[in-house]
């Protein structure tokens, strides 16, 4: 038996609100502290977001990189692991995965990474490029991967040709009370300054193509016109203002949020959630939905299938078509005690996979079976 807890350095790219991000800020509280001792280091400062300050007690450094495997950043890692007697690495996202490796010459850590997404976010050639450097860092250098959904894993071991033996799944968890229903709808929507007559539909996700932000503006086109659509989140130029300059003419029926903080709130407030997105691995945001007892339409893409039980939890759809997206959202429009079956479904079966407890005590198994570390 080990007389300390197993250090593991939790590297990610940086704080900005992006789901990976929020993921890992709401699992480390969970950690049992007599077996892991969790540090967290960021790649860039840059775009930092509130999440960054909510890490309690768990130590942040940043290694302050300028550039894609900055030589100055790396020994500043590699230094960082010394002399935090770092037992274990669990990198995120595509630069943290990429400096990881990088440090396995030079100290000979066993490295875990999450793999958050189906496609690898490659939007563009700069992506496209670094997701294939980083496919042969994973094979080269990574020991376990986790993914956090079955079809994740698939996707990525077929895509890279890495044996299903190299990876372990495991359901993102989120602190279900966090989003539990609360009060009523109607106080909530006074004190938010949502409209009380509304059937309000809420899609929360960062704005780039992909994601279906579009889908649903023009699937608005075709609602009643009591039918208001929430947008939240925030994005890279062009697109969010693409977005808005395709709901011209639309201002009572899209609203453009930002970025928000009140997400429990907003959903709390919502009638339907929807994610007409191209591809999904574990969407995070389909669990909060599920938490706050919210029906949700959704493309049947990854791993959305083992959040969203089609016709029991919400309505799963084709990608890339506002057609089928309206025709669901009308039909639950249409169908009060539908839609709140179906919440009340949906908020019983994601309690039932998808809590921080269970993910933790999953991750943390991991660690230990990786490094021989028991505590």
């Amino acid at each position: 038996m080990a007389s300390k807890p197993l250090t593991v350095l939790f590297l990610i790219d940086s704080f900005r609100m992006g789901g990976a991000e929020r993921i890992t800020v709401a699992l480390l509280p969970h950690l049992d502290r007599q077996r892991v001792k969790p540090l967290v280091a960021t790649i860039t400062t840059r775009r930092e977001s509130p999440l960054g300050g909510q890490l309690g007690d768990v130590p942040k450094f940043d290694i302050e990189a300028s550039r894609l495997l900055d030589p100055a950043a790396l020994r500043r890692l590699i230094r960082l692991i010394q002399t935090q007697q770092v037992d274990l690495i669990h990198a995120q996202l595509q630069d943290a995965t990429l400096f990881a490796v990088a440090t396995r010459p030079f100290v000979r850590k066993p490295i875990v990474i999450t793999r958050h997404l189906i496609g690898d976010d490659a939007y563009n050639w700069r992506r496209r490029w670094r997701s294939r450097l980083e496919g042969e860092a994973v094979k080269r250098g990574v020991d376990k991967i986790i993914s956090v959904s079955n079809a994740a894993r698939d996707h990525y071991a077929q895509s890279l040709g890495i044996p299903l033996s190299r990876f372990e799944t495991i359901y993102n968890g989120i602190d279900l009370a966090r989003f539990a229903p609360q009060g009523d709808k109607r106080d909530l929507r006074q004190r938010l300054g949502l409209p009380q007559d509304r059937f309000i539909i809420l899609m929360v996700g960062v704005m780039r193509p992909g994601k279906g932000q579009e889908v649903a503006i023009a699937a608005v086109k075709d609602l009643p016109d009591d039918a208001l659509l929430l947008l939240v989140g925030d994005g890279k130029a062009p697109y969010p203002d693409q977005l808005k300059a395709q709901a011209q003419g639309l201002e009572q029926r899209v609203q453009f949020l930002g970025q928000r903080l009140d997400i429990p709130d907003l959903l709390n407030a919502a009638d339907l959630f929807i994610l007409p997105s191209d591809s999904e691995a574990l969407p995070t945001v389909l669990i909060e939905a599920g938490a706050a007892g919210l029906p949700v339409v959704a493309t049947h893409v990854g791993g959305v299938p083992e959040v969203i039980q089609d016709g029991a939890t919400g309505i799963l759809i084709p990608p890339q078509n506002p057609g089928a997206l309206s025709q669901a959202i009308y039909q639950l429009h249409q169908s009060p005690e539908r839609c709140q079956q179906m919440g009340k479904a949906a908020f019983e079966y994601v309690n039932s996979l998808f809590g921080l407890p269970q993910q933790a005590e999953n991750t943390t198994r991991l660690y230990e079976q990786l490094t021989g570390i028991v505590s």
